[in-house]
This record gives C-alpha cells, structure tokens and sequence, in this order.
C-alpha cells in the first residue's frame, strides 16, 4: 500500500510550488524537490500526462527525455484517479477540498448517483446541470484565481467546452488542440506570446489506451515513444521556459471481481455503489451493518480492504485540513480498496484509484530551456 504525501511530496504540493512562485498563498506546503523561487522563466509549463505512472515510466522509458530528466518520485491523491487527482489541478487542493472522491460520486443534494467529469447521471446519462448547478458541484477556488499571472489552459476539443472545464478555468484563457501533435502545437505558440505565464496542458491518450489495449499495450508504449520525440522537439524551439511534466495517476491490469451480482453483498446497501474502478464507497443498510462487516471479512477479504470511511476520513487519505462539507455524505459508510491487481466487474483491461505503487507513484520531470 502506498498512501498520498500531502506534506511535501504529492502533486498537491507540486500545485503548492507553482502558485507560491506566482504569487499566491498555497493552503498545502510546497513540494519538498521543488523550490519555488527555482520558477523565474518566462513560461512555466505543466504537462499532465494521464496514466503515465512512475514504474511504468521507468519500465518502458530507456533512452528517453522523460526518464533522463526525473527529478523525483511523487505521489497522486487519494483516490488515484483522473476525477480526484487530475481535477486537483485545475483547484491546487485534493479531494478534502474539491469534493470529487471518484468517476462515480453521490450527490445527497438530489439524490442520485452523478458521473462528474461528464457531468451527466450515472444511470440514465442525463444532463446532470439540468438538476444541478456545476458551481455547486465545483465549490472550490479555481487555481488560476490564486496566481497572479497570465494562465492557459491546453485541451483536447472533446473536453475544452464541457460543464466542468467551463467550471474549473474560469479567467484561465482556454485554448482548443487535437491530439497530442496539436498539444505541442499550441505550448509552442503560446509561450512566444508576452509577459509572464503558466502554461496547463493535459493529455488523456495514454490512460485511454491502457484501459482499452492494457498498461503495457502496443498502443501505450508506441504512444511514450512519439510522446518523447515531440517533446525533444519543443525542447529545442523554447526560449525562457521551465517544462514541468507529471502525471495524475498510473494504471494496473485488472482481474476481475463481479461483486454486484454478489446477492448476499448487495442486499446490504441501500444504494448502487459508487467511487470508482478499485476505491469503492458502500451505503450500508442500517439493520444490515453485522451482515455486510462479515460478509466482506470472509467472502471478499482476498479481493480487498474494508475500512470504515470516517477512519479513512480521519487518517488523511483525502488530505489535509478542514474537509468539504459535502465530503462525508459523498464516501458512504464504508470503502472498499482492492488489493493486488483486483477489481470490481469493470469494461476496461486496466484501471487506477487505488494504493498500489503502480497506481500511487508518478514522476516529476523537469526541463528547462
């Protein structure tokens, strides 16, 4: 098992780093291999590469620009998954703050199961702003409020205008891209562009192979290749720039573990389970509470850990601080973490918001040109 480090090594305290070195007051300590005052560039540029975990880097990276600039290993939140920790950057807080505890999260405030990233119902695919404000979902301060520069954010056309990116930018300039050819495109672009700035760009391509094709698919691996060429080509056309690349979480291949046609396991709730792929949260039925505790304990203990949410809650696996007030009404009474490469009954050959290493750990790489 391997648990977020909010206290100076997390991509929280990455986030800290950045806006600290732009001006602004980070409620999370700073990275402990990141100085604030090392950002004086021109362009400060992050580069979140989804799925991209810290093992698999050094597994398949040899003789990369990535693997060759890794200045530490750092830790992803808790869960480590895109809604939690890829959503942490568009905040610079983890879910203690934000609120989104996974793909699939609860919302007490109408009384269903939401699918935020999306923003439509987990049952149904209805358009969740229809009944739900996204300012509500997304209560938090954005992170480009808290710094005092010029910000952009790079997206895929397929997420720029969503609900949630439209809720999460906010003064950040949006610019549109496609693929990871026109990602590159427009870091280079913009950082010729005046003054000082904070440059976001994120890539989903490299999770969405290892889910469809596995970690260690063709697919994943001819995309680290092509990934680094470019990147060795903006490299060489930069001027004045510090090039931080990261990740929100890595991935492992899954077994699968049907527990939702588990009669006995199910009768215990007193809704769908919700969370994501390996971080599970269960509304238990009041009355049923000694039946659901030793079901799991004898029936489903090889697959995973079962752990009261409000010890979850309270040891920090959220994060730090004064929590979101909607935080414990969206963990349920209990969380289900899988062990080893286990998973509940899931589409996908590799999934991620677990504790493994290979999920937990992700690099910090730095370039500067």
């Amino acid at each position: 098992m391997a648990l977020p480090d909010y206290k100076g090594g997390s991509i929280v305290n990455l986030m800290s780093s950045i806006e600290k070195s732009f001006g602004g007051r980070p409620k999370y300590p700073v990275l402990r291999s990141l100085e604030p005052k090392s950002l004086k560039s021109k362009n400060t540029i992050l580069i979140v590469v989804d799925g991209m975990g810290y093992n698999f880097l050094m597994k398949h990276g040899k003789n990369t620009l990535l693997k060759e600039n890794i200045k530490s290993k750092i830790t992803s939140t808790f869960p480590s998954t895109t809604a939690s920790a890829a959503m942490m950057f568009y905040f610079g807080v983890p879910a203690q703050q934000h609120g989104l505890t996974g793909w699939h999260v609860y919302l007490k405030e109408i009384g269903m199961i939401s699918t935020p990233l999306p923003y439509i119902t987990k049952y149904g695919k209805f358009p969740l702003s229809k009944v739900f404000d996204p300012k509500k979902m997304y209560n938090q301060k954005s992170f480009y409020e808290k710094i005092r520069a010029k910000s952009y954010v790079i997206l895929d056309k397929s997420i720029l205008n969503s609900e949630t990116t439209k809720a999460v930018v906010k003064k950040a300039k949006k610019i549109r891209c496609s693929g990871i050819n026109g990602m590159f495109r427009q870091i280079l672009n913009v950082s010729k562009k005046p003054g000082r700035k904070f440059i976001y760009a994120y890539t989903g391509e490299l999770d969405g192979f290892a889910h469809d094709r596995g970690v260690e698919s063709r697919q994943s691996l001819r995309f680290l290749r092509k990934f680094d060429r470019l990147l060795k080509n903006l490299k060489s056309n930069l001027e004045d720039s510090t090039v931080i690349i990261t990740s929100d979480h890595g991935l492992v291949d899954v077994r699968k573990i049907d527990i939702e046609h588990d009669k006995k396991f199910m009768d215990c709730l007193s809704m769908p389970l919700s969370g994501d792929a390996r971080a599970v949260y269960c509304f238990v039925r009041p009355s049923k509470v000694k039946e659901f505790e030793r079901h799991v304990k004898t029936r489903l203990s090889r697959y995973c850990e079962l752990h009261r949410s409000e010890d979850i809650l309270r040891k920090n696996y959220f994060g730090l601080f004064k929590p979101n007030p909607q935080l414990r009404g969206r963990i349920g009474d209990y969380t289900l973490i899988f062990k080893k490469n286990y998973s509940p009954k899931s589409d996908h050959v590799a999934e991620h918001a677990g504790t493994s290493e290979d999920e937990m750990y992700v690099p910090l790489i730095i370039l500067e040109r």
